[in-house]
């Protein structure tokens, strides 16, 4: 961030003119940053757990029925309808095991798209420089 002097308001007082730059190469994650921000993010976090469930009947129970019912369903249609062997594991936990993380990821994805298309306008406000230099 570099800063200059243009001038001087009717006070005396100097007026300042930033410019942001971006950094040449690419950052890693500032954890001293996030901790400084930890409440910023606890409050972003709590907003979107409260507006998912709050609407539901059975609230943050429902974030475990879910995939207890897609766990009895796969047993059910995998294991004893196409007999699908689990290496001797027992059919509910091989399946329940791999459902969790699969709904991780595709929430994590989903989540993340909606957030950008939701806030659209955050992003528009930001100043992205244009490439001048021609190929």
């Amino acid at each position: 961030m570099k800063s200059e002097t243009v001038g001087r308001i009717s006070d005396g007082k100097p007026l300042v003119k930033l410019r942001i730059e971006a950094s040449k190469k690419w950052q890693m994650l500032d954890f001293k940053e996030l901790i400084y921000y930890k409440d910023l993010l606890y409050f972003f976090v709590l907003r979107d757990f409260t507006v998912q469930f709050k609407q539901t009947i059975l609230g943050l129970l429902w974030a475990i029925i879910n995939p207890v019912f897609q766990m009895v369903i796969f047993s059910f249609i995998f294991g004893k309808l196409a007999e699908i062997s689990s290496d001797g594991i027992p059919y509910p936990v091989f399946s329940f095991s791999a459902i969790l993380p699969f709904n991780y990821f595709s929430q994590s994805l989903s989540g993340a798209s909606g957030s950008l298309v939701g806030n659209a306008s955050l992003l528009s406000k930001v100043y992205f420089p244009q490439n001048t230099h021609s190929n």
